[in-house]
This record gives structure tokens, C-alpha cells and sequence, in this order.
């Protein structure tokens, strides 16, 4: 097929395609000759993009045009559809300002165009230098006004720029750099920052694969390091806040990433290699949220799964009924029958029930005590049955551990939790050290079966079960101490004050190696329910002694979180 300038010649299916109808009685003359040396034509041309001069690297749109940029033989070129027809690339006789736009940026060098940014104007990234697209006095892009306006010569890499707010943050070409873009007023021109010179070993002889951004709930961009390793950077703009950060996965090695919206937060999806019972294989593993109204549900592991045992039928939602009792003792032997759901098989003897019962809270005059929207405050109880013997799909003789409430004898309750001993299903973590989380409380590391399972101390209902994770944070030296610099005097940090939101668990010590236990389980918190999430100040001692150095070093290798706003470090000052 050959491209012409309104019509397009098909010498295969002999047709003429007009991309605008000839106008009514004018003349269209066509002539085939049968051989080309004979009455040849010099009105001929090439398309744009085909196997020939190569294909556009870059696609965008922008001021309600489809842009496209770079191919093979015109890298420095940019074309755009007419206005509001995406697959238009006519013009018009005199040229119209919605015509379509064919401009090539010329410079001092050829850089090869990589990336169009759509920010407050059209941004077009090449391999040596950024360029802002206008349009003239008023900045509208049309076929006799658009040009080409140099901002900075930094240069940009082929992975895709990403947008973050009114800004692009962009890998430099040379370097493997992390940059920022943006338009500052105050010189009428699009200009950034380095943002990896306060953490360049991170970059240093490495270069970034893949990245995506994580606008909600923290506005993390998270990148791939050709080595596998995923790099994090929170980045603030507006509060000109940033931090990097890495994540070292077990026996992972990250391949790409990817942001995806998913109801109020942005899900972050990775492709992972690894090597599992002597096989290579690729998971997609998506981050979890970090924000949770029951601490059973938080997840800390890699490549993990979870058993939810917990009741959620509905319409008509299933019941639980205890009888049989005399006592209501551990001593009888009691009758548990499901209704409207068939949860047991012979394979859960062993296994628990756990029912709750909840019991209006009153005052010393018995009226009921509500919180400040008028909801009544409860009490609530758990009883565990463990299933003695099996007797059909919807009944079983169970034991209580502890005495039965007057709320749950021969009572229907629709509030339960089924929970196993055995979990499956972990064929794809088979020889694997594991981490496990079973209703909030930290089991034992063990190494999943060959058939895929693994056998719990006790039964729970909601259990989180992957490879473990270790997260450590180190603060700098401390250097000023009421004003007097301290960093080349000996000094001993005998305790330190973190402030922490949700947080339980955590190591801490001067370094990696000498590390103690915090503070974990509160007085207030009750026998079945896991140890309360900490709030505000935790207090640990550092065992440690008189050195130059001045750090304190912080180690979560369990699945629980752990939010860390402040260390107050306590410092003394020795001699020397």
C-alpha cells in the first residue's frame, strides 16, 4: 500500500481509499499501468511508521490530541492526530489549527525522544535533554505554532517517567539517577531535583527495570533493581519529605511491578522469581493493606496465604447451638449442632469452635452504658469447644475449655469461628521455612511438608502462613546533645523511648547483634485475645556499652507491624 496525502492506492486489490470524499463533479482520473518503467509517477511517498522507517516508542495524549514520538529513522519527531479524532491524521488545504501536527525537535544533538509528559504543558523527554512543547501566545498546540523550548540537559532512561501530583519523576539516562520535573513559577521553566543523593548506594552500579507509584495510602514509588532487589521511595512533594528505602524478600528476586486502584487504596502487585522444591517459578504477590480494624488480619509474610475461619453467612446467617449439658463443665460431653451450614468432617477431630457471647455492660443502678453515639458497650466472652467425635457434616460432640455462659446454653449463636490444627494448600511453599500468624499470635518458624501442610501448636481461626520477612531501622549517630557536639566522644545510650502507633513485638539494641526483646504483652490484655497493639511511647533498654559510635538499631522479624514516628535515644557522655 502506498500513503499518499489524502487517498491511499492498494496495487493488490486495485482500489483507491479517499480520506476525504472528493467534492461533488470533481474530476478523478485512474490509470493502471502494467508495468512501472512506463509512464512512472514522481508523486509518491513513504508512510511515517512501518517496517521501513520503524514504529513510534511513545504514545500520549494531551490537549485532547493521540501524541505519538521516536521512531527508527525520525527519533526526534512528534505527530498528533486532529482534535477530538484519535485516528485522523489529515490536513487541510490551507492548514487548520485542529489539523494534525507533524514537528521535529531540532538541537544542537539528535536525541532520540523517550517520553512525553502530560503536566501542565506537553513535556518531551529525550535521551540528553527535557524540552517543554508550546503553542504560541496563547499555548494552544496547532500546526503553525508548536515548538520546542529547552528546560534541562540531565537526559532521560526508556523506563517510562512516572506522573506524581503537578510533578514527573523520571530515571536520568547517565547514572540511573532518580529525578524530579516540574514547573516552577519563580523562573517560568520545568525543573527538579536529584532525588537519590542522599541514597545513592542504592543506585550506585545498579540500574532500575520497572516502577510504578503507590499514590494511596502513602504515596510510595516503588522500583526494580536489575539485581532483584525492590527499592522504595516515600515521596512528599508538597511537604518536601522523601525517604528510599529496600526490601529484601526470601529467596525472591523482583522482575517487575505494578500500581493498581482497588476501592480506597492503590494495590501494588509484584512478579516474583523464585526457587521452590528445586523448581525456578514466578508468583504475582500483592501487598497488603497496612490498615486493619482487627489485628488477626494483618499480614507480614511473602508469598503467603490465609484460612479465615470466621463466620460470614448470611441470609439466613449460619447458628451454633451447644446442649446436652448437666454442669455445663469442661467435664460434659455436649452436642454442637450447625444450622444452615455443614462445616465438619471426620478429618476435625481435634480441631475447636470458638463461640462468642456478648453481655450488655451496666452501670451500679443496671442501666446499660453507651458510648458517646448511644451504641451499648458489651462484654464479650469466648468459649472453645474441641470437637471429640464426629458424628455428620453438621454435628459433633465437643468438650468445652472453661465453663459454659448462661448466654451460649442451648442458645443458637450466629457469632463463631471454625478452627483447624492442619492448614493445606501451601503446595507452591513446599521445603520453605515459614512464618506463621494464627489469631494475632506469633507461632513457631517451621518448614512446610511435602504434602503442602502445616501443624500448629494449638487450632485458630485466622492464620497467615508465608515466608518470613525481616524488617530492620537504624537511626544515624547522635552527633548534638544540648548543643555540644558529641559524635567523636564516648558515649553510652543506656535506654531509648520509641514512639510507635499499632505497633507490637520489635528487637532493639545498639546494632544487628545485640539485640533485646521490647516490651510486649499488657496487664489489661485478656486471656484468648493476642497481646493489644501499642500506642505512644515504648521504653526499652540497649545493652550496650562506651564507644564512639551512637545508634540505636530496631529489628521486626516477627508478622506484626511495627510504626515507628520518633526515638528518643538516652545518652550519656564518657571520658575521652
Amino acid at each position: 500500500m502506498t500513503a499518499q496525502q489524502g487517498w491511499s492506492i492498494d496495487n493488490v486489490a486495485h482500489t483507491i481509499t479517499f480520506n476525504v470524499a472528493p467534492a461533488n463533479g470533481a474530476p478523478i482520473v485512474v490509470q493502471e499501468y502494467a508495468q512501472s518503467s512506463v509512464n512512472a509517477t514522481y508523486i509518491w511517498a513513504l508512510g511515517a511508521w512501518g517496517p521501513y522507517s520503524g514504529y513510534p516508542v511513545e504514545v500520549e495524549f494531551f490537549s485532547n490530541r493521540l501524541f505519538f514520538a521516536g521512531t527508527t529513522n525520525t527519533p526526534a519527531t512528534v505527530w498528533s492526530t486532529k482534535i477530538s479524532q484519535w485516528d485522523n491524521f489529515g490536513k487541510s488545504v490551507p492548514t487548520e489549527d485542529d489539523d494534525a501536527i507533524t514537528a521535529t525537535l531540532v538541537a544542537k544533538q539528535v536525541n532520540a525522544i523517550t517520553d512525553l509528559l502530560p503536566l501542565k504543558d506537553l513535556v518531551t523527554m529525550t535521551t540528553g535533554s527535557e524540552w517543554r512543547t508550546t503553542g504560541g501566545t496563547s499555548n494552544v498546540l496547532t500546526p503553525s505554532t508548536i515548538s520546542f523550548v529547552p528546560q534541562s540537559n540531565y537526559g532521560s532512561g526508556s523506563v517510562p517517567a512516572l506522573i506524581v501530583g503537578n510533578s514527573a519523576v523520571f530515571l536520568q539516562a547517565r547514572g540511573d539517577y532518580v529525578r524530579d520535573l516540574g514547573y516552577q513559577f519563580a523562573v517560568d521553566q520545568y525543573a527538579g531535583d536529584n532525588l537519590t543523593v542522599f541514597a545513592s548506594h542504592l543506585v550506585q552500579g545498579h540500574t532500575i527495570v520497572d516502577w510504578t507509584y503507590q499514590q494511596t495510602p502513602f504515596s510510595v514509588i516503588w522500583a526494580v533493581r536489575d539485581d532483584g532487589v525492590l527499592l522504595g521511595l516515600a515521596y512528599f512533594k508538597e511537604q518536601q519529605v522523601m525517604g528510599w528505602f529496600h526490601c529484601d524478600s526470601w529467596n525472591g528476586f523482583y522482575e517487575s511491578v505494578c500500581s493498581i486502584t482497588e476501592g480506597d487504596e492503590d494495590a501494588v502487585y509484584a512478579s516474583v522469581r523464585r526457587v521452590i522444591n528445586g523448581q525456578t517459578v514466578r508468583y504475582v504477590e500483592r501487598l497488603d493493606t497496612r490498615f486493619q480494624a482487627d489485628q488477626r488480619d494483618y499480614f507480614f509474610v511473602d508469598a503467603g496465604l490465609t484460612y479465615d475461619g470466621r463466620n460470614t453467612t448470611t441470609a439466613p446467617a449460619a447458628t451454633m447451638t451447644l446442649t446436652g449439658g448437666t454442669t455445663w463443665t469442661p467435664a460434659d460431653t455436649l452436642t454442637l449442632t450447625c444450622s444452615g451450614y455443614a462445616p465438619f468432617a471426620s478429618t476435625n477431630v481435634g480441631d475447636w469452635v470458638k463461640l462468642y457471647a456478648y453481655t450488655p455492660q451496666v452501670d451500679a443502678n443496671g442501666n446499660p452504658i453507651t458510648d458517646e453515639f448511644g451504641v451499648i458497650q458489651q462484654t464479650q466472652t469466648i468459649l472453645v469447644c474441641q470437637i471429640r467425635a464426629y458424628v455428620s457434616s453438621t454435628v459433633v460432640m465437643v468438650n468445652s475449655i472453661g465453663n459454659v455462659p448462661p448466654s451460649l446454653q442451648a442458645t443458637p449463636t450466629s457469632s463463631w469461628d471454625f478452627c483447624p490444627l492442619t492448614f493445606g494448600g501451601l503446595n507452591h511453599l513446599i521445603g520453605q521455612m515459614v512464618s506463621i500468624l494464627a489469631d494475632g499470635n506469633v507461632k513457631a518458624q517451621q518448614v512446610v511438608s511435602n504434602t503442602g501442610t502445616v501443624t500448629l501448636d494449638a487450632p485458630a481461626s485466622v492464620v497467615h502462613i508465608g515466608l518470613p520477612i525481616t524488617a530492620d531501622f537504624e537511626t544515624l549517630e547522635v552527633n548534638v546533645i544540648g548543643g555540644q557536639e558529641v559524635r567523636d566522644r564516648r558515649k553510652i545510650i543506656n535506654k531509648a523511648t520509641l514512639i510507635v502507633t499499632d505497633s507490637r513485638g520489635a528487637l532493639i539494641g545498639p546494632d544487628a547483634n545485640n539485640l533485646l526483646p521490647m516490651k510486649g504483652r499488657l496487664v489489661s490484655d485478656g486471656y484468648w485475645n493476642p497481646n493489644a497493639l501499642q500506642q505512644d511511647l515504648i521504653e526499652a533498654y540497649v545493652q550496650t556499652t562506651f564507644q564512639t559510635q551512637g545508634r540505636v538499631f530496631v529489628r521486626q522479624s516477627d508478622p506484626l507491624p511495627l510504626t515507628i514516628l520518633g526515638v528518643i535515644p538516652d545518652v550519656a557522655i564518657g571520658g575521652g
